[in-house]
């Protein structure tokens, strides 16, 4: 097992100050601990929290003092560590690559290092972390402890997605546009009509796609502003549907509104809903296999609701870690945008709530439930 050297200190029990102490107490130990830039936290034998260094007090905001006997997932702000659940002892834990990590260092006695994706809710609304976690055992006065090293890797998933936006998706349609050009003068009139056609429904697709994520961006940053107008729901379902049958994704299966009642009428940003519904058909439309369809469906009254269902059911591990913000069940050709991205819209800017429904014999179901009518911002304060 690794034992880094930590000095013994006085003499004192076992108890969750002693560590912070002996840390604090040896000038090494202290200058090593400020001068890292990654957080780091040691957590004893029940996951608490035994002791930790200043830049994981700034990066949650919080005093040393305040997250002493606590666990990581609790600091962090995940949504699955809300008591009466614990962090490490959950469902959704089993994917938790932090939680890996910790399970390694205390089982198998051998540092590990492993990517997690935690989703959080605070006063700014649904977020997520896309973390690095490195874990290294050690002992201290006879007590077992985990140093628990984190990185926001963030910024650098970000990056890889809009770097995958642009050299993948952007390539791909000016490719087909340059490909239609190419043979544009060995075509008759009826042809290259149909051609120009198909050749404006890519660009529109990549326009689509760009302004898709810029706008997540900017949802995330909190710039973003929400509309509120007036608009029938069932005409945007059928819009939505409209627009996904000629989507590649669409190529030999359905999609189709199936069922709407209720008041049609609501009150919220059409565009915004216009985009988590999108997302939601895109998403369905690649999970679904070829000679079957996807259902749109809208219930309109004091709390409408639209629903986006599919035959297909999600494995297990894949519902677990729906709504994480670089997950994708598509593995690396995904995005990891989709589901992530209807949450942030929905649940931070258009005041509803997201769910969903995966089991044999009934498929796959999400639900985006809105109220009948968006708020209107809070006013400025007055400077």
């Amino acid at each position: 097992m690794l034992t880094p050297t930590i000095p013994a200190g006085p003499a004192a029990p076992p108890a969750l100050p002693a560590l912070m102490r002996a840390l604090e107490a040896d000038p090494l130990a202290s200058v090593v601990l400020r001068a890292t830039s990654d957080p780091m936290l040691f957590i004893d034998a029940e996951r608490k929290v035994a002791a930790a260094n200043l830049q994981l007090a700034e990066l949650l905001g919080k005093p040393l003092a305040e997250m002493l006997g606590r666990r990581p997932g609790e600091l962090l702000g995940c949504v699955r560590a809300v008591p009466p659940q614990r962090c490490g002892a959950t469902q959704f834990c089993r994917h938790c690559g932090a939680n890996r990590a910790i399970r390694r260092a205390v089982d198998e006695g051998v540092p590990a290092l492993e990517e997690c994706r935690v989703l959080t809710d605070g006063p700014q609304g649904p977020g997520a972390l896309d973390l690095e976690v490195r874990t290294t055992p050690f002992e201290y006065q006879g007590a077992s402890y985990t140093a628990f090293a984190v990185r926001d890797v963030s910024a650098a998933k970000r990056r890889a997605v809009f770097e995958r936006i642009f050299f993948h998706d952007v390539l791909n349609a000016l490719g087909a546009v340059k490909g239609l050009f190419e043979v544009w003068s060995d075509l008759n009139a009826d042809e290259q009509k149909e051609m120009s056609v198909e050749a404006r429904r890519q660009m529109e697709g990549l326009v689509e796609e760009v302004e898709a994520h810029r706008e997540l961006a900017a949802a995330e940053r909190g710039d973003l502003a929400p509309h509120a107008e007036d608009f029938d729901g069932v005409e945007l379902a059928r819009q939505v549907c409209d627009l996904y049958r000629h989507h590649p994704a669409a190529h030999g299966r359905r999609v189709e509104v199936v069922a709407a009642s209720g008041p049609p009428g609501l009150r919220s940003d059409r565009v915004l809903l216009g985009r988590v519904l999108g997302n939601l058909v895109k998403n369905a439309l690649e999970a679904t296999d070829e000679g079957h369809g996807v259902e749109v469906s809208f219930l309109g009254g004091e709390a409408p609701v639209f629903r986006v269902r599919n035959d297909t059911v999600m494995p297990e591990a894949v519902q677990r870690q729906v709504f994480q913000r670089s997950f994708s069940t598509k593995g690396e050709s995904g995005r990891g945008l989709g589901t992530f991205s209807a949450r942030l819209l929905v649940e931070k800017y258009l005041r509803g709530a997201i769910s969903f429904r995966s089991e044999a014999g009934f498929g796959t179901a999400f639900e985006v439930r809105l109220p009948a009518a968006l708020p209107d911002p809070d006013p400025p304060e007055a400077e």
